[in-house]
């Protein structure tokens, strides 16, 4: 993966940038050779991913008097990614604000190799929703390259893999987040932080 930095600009009129910094690891450190990936040239840096993981790629940049700022992007490194056909499968009016749904999420393999034995879990939604605890995992099997899979929910019977309850006295506020766990190459793998996409 290519992380380059070179839009950043100095804040402080008639000053420029003259130090770009990468914590790519998450370990609070920066420009550490290998783990916070090679440079190329100023502000932009690769790194081989060879095993799936998540995490924060974090930028500090400092200008010609000194000042720093530090910025921070989500990134993931696995063959696996939300599509487009996310969506609300059924609502189930509980009281006159609060209303339970069940959600269909379609993933799909865009990797290479075969994902095996994949669970996805729903660990965090917006304040304004809460995680209906006993459906908040799918069990979706193997994932050829290539392949779709999406959680199951049935309309008719108001059955759902994944549901969340809506209270619409309470503002939306935060993001949705996931977490996958599945076997690859031989090995178990459990991806915390999917990007957070919502219905």
């Amino acid at each position: 993966m290519t992380f380059d930095g070179t839009a950043s600009y100095a804040q402080n009129s008639g000053t420029t940038i003259v130090s770009y910094e990468w914590d790519l690891d998450g370990d609070g450190i920066f420009n550490e050779q290998h783990d916070d990936g090679i440079i190329t040239s100023p502000g932009i840096v690769t790194k081989t991913f060879t095993l799936p993981s998540s995490g924060v790629a974090v930028l500090k940049v400092t200008d010609s008097i000194g000042d720093s700022a530090e910025s921070g992007a989500e990134i993931i490194t696995i063959g696996l990614a939300f599509v487009t056909n996310y969506q609300n499968c059924w609502v189930n009016r509980l009281t006159r604000f609060i209303s339970r749904y069940g959600i269909i999420v379609t993933v799909k393999n865009i990797g290479s190799e075969e994902i095996e034995n994949l669970v996805l879990t729903l660990t965090e939604v917006p304040s304004n929703r809460f995680i209906y605890a006993p459906a908040k995992t799918s069990e979706l099997g193997n994932l050829a390259p290539g392949d779709e899979a999406t959680t199951a929910c049935n309309p008719t019977t108001k059955e759902a893999d994944i549901q969340t309850t809506l209270n619409r006295r309470l503002p939306p506020d935060g993001s949705w987040s996931w977490e996958a766990e599945f076997d690859l190459g031989g090995s178990h793998y459990i991806i915390p932080n999917l990007p957070p996409l919502a219905p």
